[in-house]
Parts: C-alpha cells; structure tokens; sequence
C-alpha cells in the first residue's frame, strides 16, 4: 500500500485512522499494535474495593478505627518525611508571639475511611489516568514512597499514585471524607499561589502548617491530618517564584489539558517543600484520619 504522502500525490483516496475513546483515553489503529493492546489492558482492569477494608460492601461508608500495626505505620511516615523547615506561612497563621519552630508529631489515632462510591470513582479516575500516562511520565524521590505498604495498602504503579499528606482539624475530617474534597473551596486557608486546586505535602511538617487543634470537646488540643491516595499522573514542574496560577490551572482542566497535576517546587525556588496540586476531586482518596499532638520530641 502507498504511503499518505504518495497516495495524495496520485491521487489515491487515503483512509483516516480510525480511534476509540474508553474514559478519556484515546486508542487509535495507528498506534503500535502492542500500546493499544496495554492500554485496553488496563482499561479494562476490574475495580474493586480493597481487600483490607472491614467492609467490602459497594454501600460502606464508615469511619474504621484501625490496628496498631496502621497507627505505627502512620507514625513512622510522619516521622521520615518530617523536616524542621519553618516557612512563612507557618510563621503568618502561627500569628503574633507564637512558637514558630516545627515540632514533632504524636499519632494519638488512626481512621480509615471506607466510602465505596467515592473510592470507586477515585479508582475509575486513576485507571484511565494510568491508560493514558507514558514512563517518561513518572515520579521518583517521592518522600511518601517509603510508607510501610503492607500495613497501608500498595499504591497502583503506573499512575504516580502516592500517599500525601492534607492538613486539618478534628472537627473538620469527618465532613472532608464524607463529601469529595471542595476544589472551589480549596486555598481559602493556605493561598492559591498554583491556581484554586486541592494542595497536598509530602512532608508530614508542611502539611502540619495547615492543621488545626479543636478547641472545646474530646479532640481538644489535638490536631487533624489526612494521609489521601492521590493520582498525580502527568504533572506540571514548576520551579518559577511566582508562577501564574490560571495558566497552571488550564494546564490541567478542560479539553485541552495536557497535565494531570501540578509540582511546585519550593525546595528549589525557597529552600523550603515541594507541593502538589490536582484540580480534579476524582484524583484524590482521602482514605486515613490521623488525629495527633504536636510534641517536643519525636
């Protein structure tokens, strides 16, 4: 058969590629035979609920208090991606004559939450990321990719699945995993500096700059963090000081988005953390409640 550009010249009809779109990944007959036979592979990969919840019903939607096995679990994450880094957000909601230094933090108790519809679409959201990522694509020196997951649960490879870390309150928790977090809502407490998206740490100590303790009932003086399975997929680097948050944004939202998250890089512009950002709540599993002290010594 002649090539498209000979069958033009002769003026021989040439036939379009034909495509299929399963999710938001597009298989077409001109790729390699074996890329679509991976990518339909993984599209058509079973979901299930995982195997270490205490209830595998499609209905669960509970808050589990886990094993102490977890809890360590928890605890040793939080103490390896832990840094002493003081940043000027945590010096501005600190406020006035507050201590500025980082403390260390004391896992008091664990929750998991097991909500099957919203796992389910998460887990739908990140198989079609995965269909559509390449190697190139992927993340390493990731800190929460130490986490002990035998005890927590493997993250899925091929998607840039990773535990991260979201600040919070006591009183707060119970409302974020019981609805999909709120992108529009999101930044209200920590700024927007990477556009109006769902941020996240990957440092114990940076997600901790947004966490507050109750102050009346049985969680007083105790704080909130939230240990969530995000799907980073294709994310955006950013290492620009002051980088414009809606052209990150569009990046990453729309029909013309080329980017599945974005990575500011404040390590490197700051000396201080990396953060991550989504724009998508179908990317995020909000799936362990850590309730914690903030102590002198680790």
């Amino acid at each position: 058969a002649p090539s498209p550009a000979a069958a033009a010249a002769v003026g021989v009809p040439v036939s379009k590629p034909t495509s299929m779109t399963v999710g938001k990944a597009t298989v077409t007959d001109t790729m390699p035979e074996e890329v679509n036979e991976a990518v339909l592979a993984i599209l058509k990969e079973p979901i299930v609920i995982p195997s270490y919840w205490t209830n595998n019903s499609e209905k669960a939607k509970d808050l589990v208090q886990t094993s102490s096995k977890v809890r360590l679990a928890v605890q040793e994450l939080m103490n390896a991606t832990w840094r002493g880094v003081v940043t000027k957000d945590r010096s501005a909601l600190a406020g006035a004559g507050a201590e500025k230094k980082v403390q260390h933090f004391e896992v008091v108790q664990v929750n998991r939450n097991e909500n099957a519809k919203t796992y389910l679409d998460y887990a739908k959201r990140r198989r079609q990321i995965r269909a559509e990522l390449k190697e190139e694509d992927f993340l390493d020196r990731v800190l929460t990719s130490q986490a002990n997951f035998e005890d927590l649960g493997a993250n899925v490879e091929g998607a840039n699945e990773f535990f991260m870390f979201h600040g919070s309150k006591p009183s707060s928790v119970t409302n974020i995993v019981s609805n999909d977090f709120m992108v529009k809502l999101a930044g209200t407490r920590r700024g927007t500096l990477y556009g109006p998206g769902i941020y996240f740490a990957e440092s114990s100590s940076k997600a901790d700059e947004y966490a507050d303790d109750d102050k009346s009932g049985i969680y007083r003086g105790l704080y909130a963090m939230l240990l969530c399975r995000v799907t980073l997929g294709k994310s955006l680097y950013v290492d620009e000081a002051f980088p414009d948050g809606k052209k990150l944004q569009d990046a990453c939202v729309g029909s013309n988005a080329t980017h599945h998250s974005v990575l500011g890089d404040r390590e490197k512009t700051r000396g201080t953390y990396r953060e991550f950002i989504i724009f998508d709540n179908n990317q995020v599993y909000p799936e362990y409640v850590i309730i914690y002290r903030r102590a002198e010594q680790e």
